[in-house]
């Protein structure tokens, strides 16, 4: 039965990710729209179109890693209070298990870099003038 549960709580997490990873997109496509002057900006005084995507891609990547790591910390807390008030035991049955919350991090790092290729491609296409004078 722990087998099944833990199964079904994995499904759920990678559903979960995968829905983080959509947001993680929709937010960094609302912020190219919304920073279309200064994204210009910063390729007119020099900053290369590959040097742009990567400074999205690592937004990206710390936004989702961000969500990641409070996630963990406030999943590790409640599962620590539930242990304690089923148990009665206290914290001594706690435990955390580092290469599953390493693997879970890394793979939300990864899919919010995933998440930001289309809003980098739109932002290396970008013409200089046209950003410039965006409403």
């Amino acid at each position: 039965m722990l087998d099944t549960m833990l199964t079904v709580s994995t499904a759920l997490l990678g559903f979960s990710m995968v829905i983080a990873a959509i947001g993680v997109a929709a937010t960094l496509t609302l912020s190219v729209d919304e920073r279309t002057r200064e994204l210009g900006m910063l390729r007119a005084i020099g900053l290369t179109g590959e040097q742009l995507r990567s400074l999205l891609t690592l937004e990206a990547a710390l936004l989702a890693l961000g969500g990641a790591v409070a996630g963990t910390a406030l999943g590790g807390l409640y599962g620590v209070l539930a242990a304690r008030s089923v148990t009665g035991e206290g914290l001594s049955l706690a435990f955390l298990p580092y290469g599953t919350v390493t693997l879970v991090l890394a793979a939300a790092a990864l899919l919010g870099v995933a998440a930001s290729v289309l809003p980098a491609r739109r932002v290396r296409r970008m013409r200089i003038v046209q950003a410039l004078h965006a409403p």
